[in-house]
Order: C-alpha cells, then structure tokens, then sequence
C-alpha cells in the first residue's frame, strides 16, 4: 500500500505546481495555499472514484441492471451531479463564494484609513 501512496502524493505535488498554485498567484489568492494543496488532494481522490464507478460499476449495471432503464435523461441528470460533486466543483464555488463575501464583509466593517498627522511648520513660531 506505500507504493499507493507514493504515486499518489508525487502526482498530487506536480498538480499542485503544475496547475493550482500559479492559478492561485494569478489570481491574487496566494494567502490559499495550504487549501488548494488540500483542495487537489480531494480533486485526485474525486477522480479515483469516477475511475472506478467507469471501470467497475458501470459495466456491472449494464450486465445486470438493478432496475429496467426507462428514461435515458435521468441517467445523464445523475451522471452530470456525480461528476460535480466528486470533482469538488460544489465545494470549490461555494468556498470561493464564502471567501468573497467574507472579503466584502470585512472591506464594509474596516474603520477607514486616516492619512497620518504631518506638520507643515519647521519649528516653533
């Protein structure tokens, strides 16, 4: 199981300095590091589980069907909400909603910034 675990790790930091950190500098989010290295570990962990439902269950359930398919489209319903859900795509939009309102909040609450006292005078008058 190291072995697993080794591939997994060496795969989850190139992504991660491939892909989500110079998004994450572009983007001006640097201060979110550590959740997106957390972020692409669950990204990875989201594909492995579609790998398998593709390679294990889908042939099982053509093979021997739990129930008669009647309506194709809500098979599609299922497979599009799977893939956003173990994707993390749910999650990211609502981080990154939480994340901007939260900014917006703060930017709202913060006392405003005086200019700080200068004198013009050189010297007592």
């Amino acid at each position: 199981m190291n072995w697993f675990t080794d591939i997994f790790s060496a795969v989850q930091q190139w992504l991660f300095e491939a892909a989500v950190q110079p998004a994450l500098f572009a983007l001006g989010m640097g201060n979110l590091l550590e959740d997106g290295y957390e972020a692409t570990a669950w990204f990875m962990v989201g594909l492995i589980q579609i790998i398998i439902l593709l390679a294990l269950i889908g042939p099982l359930q053509r093979w021997r069907p739990v129930e008669p398919v009647t309506d194709r489209a809500t098979i599609r319903t299922d497979i599009l909400y799977t893939l956003i859900h173990r994707l993390g795509l749910f999650a990211l939009r609502c981080f990154l909603r939480w994340t901007r309102g939260l900014t917006r909040l703060l930017v709202h609450c913060a006392p405003p910034v005086t200019a700080p006292f200068t004198s013009t005078s050189s010297g007592p008058a």
